[in-house]
Formats: C-alpha cells, structure tokens, sequence
C-alpha cells in the first residue's frame, strides 16, 4: 500500500487495468479508463481523478471526507466523485474502482469474477 502524500494518474491506471474488460482511453483530450464502452474514470486538472461513483456513495464520501472527496456544480447532476489523488492512497483507489466496476459491468462478468 502507498502511503497518504501522492498518487498520481499512472498509479490509478495501473490500479485500474487489474479488473477484468478495463481499458485505457482518451476523454475530451485527458488518458482516461473505461470498462468496456463505458466511461470509468479520467484524468482532471490539479491531479483530481474524476470517476464514476453512485450518487449515495459520492454524497456519502463527500460528507465524511471532504478534503478527499468533492464535486463541484458540472459535475454534481452525474454519478461521479472528484477526487484529490494527493491524499489517497491505493487501497481507497482500488475499493472505488471495484464499486464501479460492479456498477457497471455486465452481469455474466460480475458473475465471473464474484472477487471483486
């Protein structure tokens, strides 16, 4: 596990690329990640990951740790979480990428990998 202080976008690739039908991509000009055709996470500004996260559980982050976690007005009316790569580390990564993951992935997937 990576200590608080720094991720950065190719630790969250490299975190990304483990699950199963992950793959690299480019979204308005940011590398980006997508499972499948579906849209995962991309590259923000200021080494922010904007991903895809459900509305409870963004609010919920939000709420608990909002030094993390935030969102702002664009991003508020779609499912995604804005997070601050400087102070998480890979385990709180990896546990938001299998949320989505399972969120979005086809059931016969989720199936085959009840792991994650």
């Amino acid at each position: 596990m990576v200590t608080v202080g720094g991720l950065t976008f190719e630790d969250v690739k490299k975190i990304a690329l483990e699950l199963p039908e992950v793959r690299e991509g480019v979204t308005h000009g940011s590398p980006s990640l997508y499972l499948g055709k579906k849209f995962l996470a991309v590259s923000g500004d200021n080494n922010v990951l904007i991903m895809k996260s459900a509305i409870v559980e963004r609010d919920l982050l939000i709420q608990l740790e909002p030094e993390k976690y935030f969102i702002t007005d664009h991003h508020k009316p779609f499912d995604y979480v804005l997070v601050r790569l400087e102070l998480v580390d890979e385990d709180e990564v990896r546990d938001l990428f299998h949320k989505a993951w399972r969120m979005l992935a086809l059931k016969k997937w989720v199936k085959e990998h009840p792991e994650i």
